[in-house]
């Protein structure tokens, strides 16, 4: 079927063609009597029933299901006399892919906020049983309100989709696939916690977190977690972000980030300069509701946090500020992030901690500094701490390299049990001792 400007598609007019995406021709469009514009997808293989068609039927689907005001609003699906066509919303500005070309990276303030609002609306895609598999700068806009737009669930996959994927293939864009991925293991919310990590790593650097000359060492670099570390290049890079980071692109899916709110609430307290929180205060009140996500702060945004019997309490006030942040092409200002001290944290109730080692047992030293002292327990070792508590941690076995780290108290009993795999001296491994 040939496509031109000026034919008619349902109620809207053809314009423009816009480019060519993995499955169809987009075009931007026009409501024949509303005048609103839009985007036209169409399908470019005709196999009426086959997988092409299958995986376009679902992308619609998908996104029919999805009411959120990150993502792109589907209007309509046609596929009766015509190649199959999706109808959305209009989505102008820049892809963030777009964006690096022309930045060549975001300044980490820029980063944070749109990092915040993505990982936010990745956690609302999960919460409905919804796996995107694709997350990368392509697929994620920038409009001209410097809002957030998620777009393209070509392949994403929900609880109602067919297996559109044959046994022990990956589905994806090669750098943003996590290692169990290239394995043939079906994708989770951990894969997508995995790209946002390369993501976020690319915001941040101007560079993919993977590389490779060969598919071969691309595939190698995947599966071990093997990248340079972002203050390579940004050497002002707060340690905070670079943890974030390190954290989503842990090897282990079960030691990455449980879901992508926590991810989200984690940037939220990266965020704040360093000393700009009173002592006795929370970082907390980023979570409160009316928070939009999109580099305001809500209207109503003034609170007093009172703290009574503690030296006459404490105040702290939330300030209004509307400025929209914009990308940065010059270097940008270093935003120091700070972790909050284990004393500014609300005793509002205790999470178990369980920590555990592959094999036989190692010892464990536990604590809030980043040096851990104090007498070792062996493993597996259960305790409890206040949700939100930074830990670090030591673990030794004897012929074994140390294993060091660090994680954040969450709020679930699953994200709260961490397992190591211990590293022999006379292997190589990475430089945490641990996988």
């Amino acid at each position: 079927m040939t496509v031109r400007p000026g034919q008619i598609i349902g109620e809207y007019r053809l314009v423009s063609f816009i480019g060519a995406g993995g499955m169809g021709d987009v075009y931007r469009a026009e409501h024949l009597r509303l005048g609103r514009p839009a985007v036209i997808k169409m399908l470019k293989h005709l196999d009426a029933g086959g997988a092409a068609w299958q995986r376009f039927f679902n992308e619609a689907r998908i996104q029919a299901k999805l009411n959120h005001p990150n993502i792109a609003v589907l209007y309509a699906y046609y596929d009766s006399g015509m190649p199959p066509c999706i109808i959305m919303e209009y989505v102008d500005g820049l892809t963030l892919d777009q964006m690096l070309q022309q930045h060549g990276r975001l300044a980490p303030e820029t980063t944070v906020e749109y990092a915040v609002t993505i990982a936010e609306t990745v956690h609302y895609i999960h919460s409905r049983g919804i796996i995107h598999r694709d997350l990368k700068p392509n697929n994620i806009k920038i409009n001209s309100r410097n809002e957030v737009k998620l777009l393209d669930f070509g392949i994403s996959k929900a609880a109602f989709s067919q297996d559109l994927t044959a046994a022990g293939n990956c589905i994806g864009t090669d750098r943003y696939l996590a290692p169990e991925q290239l394995q043939g293991h079906p994708a989770g919310v951990a894969s997508d916690i995995w790209a946002l990590g390369a993501l976020f790593y690319e915001m941040l650097t101007g560079r993919k977190a993977f590389e490779g000359g060969t598919w071969g060492e691309l595939y190698t670099a995947i599966s071990s977690a093997t990248y340079i570390p972002p203050t390579t290049f940004v050497p002002e890079l707060s340690p905070d972000l670079e943890r974030i980071i390190a954290t989503c692109l842990k090897k282990q899916p079960a030691q990455r980030y449980p879901t992508a709110a926590a991810l989200a609430n984690d940037l939220r307290i990266a965020a704040f300069p360093r000393g700009s929180v009173p002592s006795g205060a929370t970082r907390r009140h980023w979570s409160l509701p009316g928070w939009s996500g999109r580099g305001k702060w809500p209207y109503w945004a003034a609170g007093v946090l009172l703290a009574l019997g503690l030296g006459g309490g404490a105040f702290f006030v939330l300030q209004d500020d509307t400025a929209e942040i914009q990308p940065r092409k010059s270097s940008p200002v270093p935003l120091h992030l700070a972790t909050p001290p284990p004393e500014t944290i609300p005793q509002t109730g205790l999470r178990t901690v369980r920590i555990n080692v592959y094999g036989n047992p190692a010892r464990v030293y536990l604590g809030t500094s980043k040096d851990p002292q104090g007498n070792p327990h062996p493993t597996p070792y259960q305790t409890a701490y206040p949700r939100g508590t930074h830990l670090y941690f030591i673990l030794q076995r004897p012929g074994y390299k140390n294993c060091v780290g660090d994680f954040t108290v969450q709020d679930s009993t699953e994200a709260n049990n961490y397992t190591y795999q211990l590293c022999k001296t006379t292997e190589p491994c990475p430089p945490s001792g641990c996988k």
